[in-house]
């Protein structure tokens, strides 16, 4: 075998004829509900993901509150949540991926003064040798923002990684060179309560974020929260 040479099977036996390598691409076509635009006055805009992180919002922040916009097969719902923050909430990819949904967000990304993101992993997953025992929870913070404390969170160190959206919006967030924040909350397995859920609160305390309800406790029926 020469190096640069293509090599064939000696045998055609071997190869696939009705295999399709490489499916067509089909674009998809964003499936908006509500506003396509956002509003001039966007001063704060929080993403959020994972179904712990979601499921604090919902029952703390939002209620039964309607969402203003939403792309249906991005999994993406936008709320207006009080003094010019909006909150993006992102459930599941549906037909797009997470850098795609970061692009048809596009314009609301860069109306925003101020964007931060909140995620979840396992506290299993958290690598720091210097912790022996882990605990119920914790929070770290990433940013692009030279000027920003973290509000008083600790940053996140290698070798952990953060996937998701908040992830992508992070990433965009510097190829634009727009400033933004992202909080990992490291969480263990258990149904969720007002300990291991604690720092969460205090973090939607510090961005300013009204809750409705800061009442976490277990339901007996379901892994949902109650009040």
């Amino acid at each position: 075998m020469v190096f640069g040479e293509i090599v064939e099977p000696s045998t055609r036996a071997l190869i696939d004829e009705d295999l399709e390598e490489y499916p067509e691409y089909t674009e998809s076509i964003p499936d908006w509900e509500g506003s396509t635009e956002p509003p001039g006055n966007i001063d704060t805009l929080i993403f959020i993901e994972t179904g712990r992180v979601t499921g604090i919002f919902r029952n703390c922040v939002l209620g039964d509150q309607k969402a203003n916009s939403k792309i249906n097969n991005a999994g993406i719902e936008i709320f207006d949540i009080t003094a010019h923050k909006y909150l993006v909430v992102f459930t599941e990819k549906k037909e797009f991926t997470c850098g795609e949904i970061v692009e048809l967000l596009d314009r609301w990304i860069r109306a925003a003064k101020h964007i931060y993101t909140i995620t979840s992993e396992s506290i299993y997953s958290y690598q720091n040798v210097n912790l022996y025992e882990k605990p119920v929870s914790l929070v770290k913070a990433l940013s692009n923002d030279a000027n920003s404390k973290g509000f008083g969170y600790s940053l996140l160190e290698p070798p952990n990684l953060v996937t998701g959206l908040g992830a992508s919006v992070l990433s965009y967030c510097v190829h634009i060179k727009l400033k933004c924040n992202l909080f990992v909350m490291y969480v263990d397995t258990s149904p969720l309560d007002s300990l291991n859920m604690g720092p969460l609160l205090h973090l939607i305390k510090k961005l300013d974020i009204p809750l409705k309800n800061t009442d976490v406790r277990l339901s007996p029926s379901s892994s949902n929260l109650y009040m």
